[in-house]
């Protein structure tokens, strides 16, 4: 049977979808990369916004011409009626009625359990086909109550996979040749696995330690997103190794304390500046992007310049900004002291332009520097890589000697660059060296 799966939304989601891919490999599925030759097509779905559930939808009406279509996460998990609604050949996977699908579309029994082994299977794989980089799931969930945020209601509280099964999957991703393991999950930072061995709790600065320990020195750690929340000395210590990618993603939201109150959050503004700090002197000028939301309830004139301000003032690398979008089920779906959607989008748009200035003059400060980077594509014909810094710069370097012609390089391999140049555009530009 040929299955085609379609993955929107974050790194977790990622993740589990080459944990799918991977098991319906071993269960004897043809993986292939065209929605019009496939007979099943599996959409992993995305709840953060209402645009993401609109996506969402529009993908699978397309796909529901093609093949039968199983949606699963988020957003699958909150909204299975309304998923279902939008065409007889769609389903939401647990599965109501398996016998239904068996009937309506011949698969047999065994074919049937290959399909549901597959689906559930989200905790890790080491093998991944549609990245060169390894994604490795430590945990899931969120403790916290942000009072926009849906996904915490999807996901549930957080639960942390077992240190050893962390290291082994580990082990076998870097026997399988990856340079660099991204760390992910909803909420790195409340990682916390049992060590019955020696009766005590692992944080998420004791697996990292642990991982290092195990994997050889040519393999980089880098982490998805981290809350700035419970960040201890040991953390900051821990990722001062050469080992750990300086990359850190930073779900901020907000630069005003009153808002950030308002909407729930636990740390506020003066907490995440000590902590950019902290970070930048643990790393040499670490790339350090974050999330803004536009437009959240009691975000007035002040508050917005107070985010800008904050911006301005920790000189960030890069900004991911959202509008504010109400979300169902959420506290402040109904809130009274809502932003115009035309303020709420024009402030959007200032921290975008911002985002762009801020992200232009960090690469302007790379220029000169020696930095490491794994191969993401190589083209032979037009003879440079494309590449990824371990600063999360992303560029195409050329050969710079005829010595380094006849280096044979793949996708995956770790190598050293130069940063060449950077334009008035913010174009990158850099050698091999």
């Amino acid at each position: 049977m040929n299955v085609f799966v379609f993955t929107l939304g974050c790194r977790l989601n990622q993740c589990e979808s080459e944990c799918i891919i991977d098991k319906l490999h071993k269960n004897f599925f043809n993986i292939i990369d065209s929605f019009e030759d496939a007979d099943l097509i599996i959409v992993n779905t995305c709840t953060v916004t209402s645009k993401a559930e609109q996506k969402c939808r529009r993908q699978i009406r397309l796909f529901s011409k093609y093949a039968p279509v199983i949606a699963i996460g988020c957003y699958a998990r909150l909204n299975s009626d309304e998923i279902e609604k939008l065409a007889d050949n769609v389903y939401v996977w647990p599965f109501s009625n398996d016998k239904k699908i068996q009937n309506e579309y011949f698969f047999n029994e065994d074919t049937l359990k290959n399909l549901n082994s597959a689906l559930s299977n989200k905790a890790g794989t080491s093998i991944f086909n549609s990245h060169v980089r390894a994604y490795l799931k430590i945990q899931d969930g969120c403790n916290n109550e942000c009072g926009y945020c849906r996904v915490r209601i999807a996901r549930g509280k957080s639960i942390s996979i077992p240190y050893n099964v962390i290291l082994d999957t580990a082990k076998k991703i870097q026997d399988n040749g990856y340079k660099e393991i991204v760390l992910t999950g909803v909420n790195l930072m409340q990682y916390n696995s049992d060590d019955y061995f020696n009766n005590s709790g692992v944080g998420l600065s004791d697996l990292v330690e642990r991982l290092l320990n195990v994997l050889n020195k040519d393999v980089r750690i880098r982490f998805s997103s981290l809350e700035p929340e419970n960040m201890s000395e040991a953390f900051y210590d821990i990722i001062s190794d050469s080992r750990v990618q300086p990359y850190f993603h930073l779900p901020i939201q907000s630069g005003s304390w009153s808002v950030l109150k308002r909407v729930n959050r636990k740390i506020y503004p003066e907490d995440v500046e000590k902590v950019i700090y902290k970070l930048r002197k643990a790393k040499n000028d670490p790339f350090i992007s974050a999330d803004f939301i536009t437009g959240l309830p009691s975000e007035d004139e002040l508050a917005f310049q107070q985010t800008v301000d904050f911006i301005k003032h920790n000189s960030l690398s890069a900004l991911h900004v959202f509008p504010f979008s109400p979300r169902p089920d959420t506290p402040l779906f109904s809130a009274k002291d809502r932003v115009s959607e035309a303020i709420r989008d024009k402030r959007a748009g200032i921290l975008r332009k911002m985002s762009d200035e801020f992200n232009k003059a960090y690469k302007k400060r790379q220029v000169g520097k020696k930095l490491e980077a794994i191969i993401e594509e190589v083209n032979n014909n037009e003879r440079y890589y494309s590449v990824i810094t371990g600063n999360y710069i992303k560029l195409n370097v050329s050969l710079n000697d005829n010595k380094t012609n006849s280096i044979s390089l793949k996708a995956g391999d770790l190598v050293n660059v130069i940063i060449d140049k950077c334009d008035d555009n913010g174009e990158i530009y850099g050698y091999l060296f």
